[in-house]
């Protein structure tokens, strides 16, 4: 399959991370720390380690992931489906419920093989990397993109999994690749006295790619002239009451938008540090 050279975005320090509370978010904070002696309550610890995760994935797959964004927009243009199944993005299946307000309707959740047709994308995460359910999608001819997942035998540190879950592997079949880190523990956080890691991190990291790619297939689309209908009940903009001269709230549908999504991720994660500082003083910690 050949590749395209994706846009390079901009690098995470010109974003405003310098804005940020620095206890939140300084790497050389977490590095100098040793196990069991962190000098920040494990609250701030683990927004600095899904940062230092999402700025890693930011640095080294927006390419992928904007690759992919072209092919869920290729799809949706050729009349195909778009299938989500565990993209490993927390309990809500990527927030694509029927009429969920903001949602571009796009993704199919769950994957029906009965409806599932050539020429669809099915986006997964590894824990259905089976013989025969790669066969299945060699047969029907379905793009996959596929990424990291802990239980699964791309993990790194795989060999701590049973013999039938380390089977499970879909990066050799994957047409698109988006590596995450993830290892098979999960967790990210050393508690003295646990032992293994907590707070795991693949459920932040698959709402935010999921996302990123979605703010780019719309772009595309637009760009294209494709009208994509959104979930939920949201007001329809009136084109003929908007004084486009003075309007400036539509994007500009020749710069990568995945990279805006991810600067207003990383502003919200920085305003939840701030928020657990008050909550600390509240509580008297």
């Amino acid at each position: 399959m050949k590749r395209r050279d994706a846009l390079r975005l901009i690098p995470l320090s010109a974003v405003g991370l310098s804005s940020f509370p620095l206890n939140a978010f300084s790497r050389e904070l977490y590095q100098k720390n040793t196990y069991g002696k962190h000098s920040e309550p494990l609250s701030l610890q683990y927004i600095g380690k899904v940062m230092e995760r999402l700025t890693w994935i930011r640095e080294n797959q927006t390419e992928n992931l904007m690759e992919a964004a072209y092919a869920i927009a290729r799809t949706v243009q050729n009349g195909g489906s778009c299938w989500q199944s565990g993209w490993d993005s927390g309990h809500t299946q990527a927030d694509s419920w029927p009429d969920r307000n903001g949602e571009p309707d796009i993704f199919k959740s769950g994957f029906n093989r009965k409806e599932a047709k050539a020429g669809d994308i099915l986006l997964t995460g590894s824990s259905k990397g089976s013989q025969g359910f790669i066969d299945y999608i060699k047969e029907k001819n379905i793009f996959l993109i596929s990424r990291t997942s802990p239980w699964s035998g791309d993990a790194r540190q795989r060999e701590l999994l049973s013999d039938d879950v380390q089977k499970l592997s879909l990066r050799l079949h994957a047409d698109i690749w988006v590596e995450t880190n993830a290892t098979s523990l999960g967790g990210v956080i050393q508690v003295p006295g646990m032992p293994a890691p907590i707070g795991p991190v693949s459920a932040v990291v698959g709402k935010v790619t999921i996302w990123m790619m979605l703010a780019d297939a719309c772009r595309i689309l637009a760009r294209r002239g494709v009208n994509v209908p959104g979930k939920g009940d949201e007001p329809i903009v009136n084109s003929e009451k908007v004084n486009w001269k003075s309007f400036s709230g539509w994007e500009d549908l020749n710069k990568p938008l995945m990279d805006d999504y991810f600067d207003e991720v990383t502003k919200q994660i920085g305003m939840i540090g701030s928020e657990l500082g008050k909550i600390r003083k509240i509580a008297g910690m």
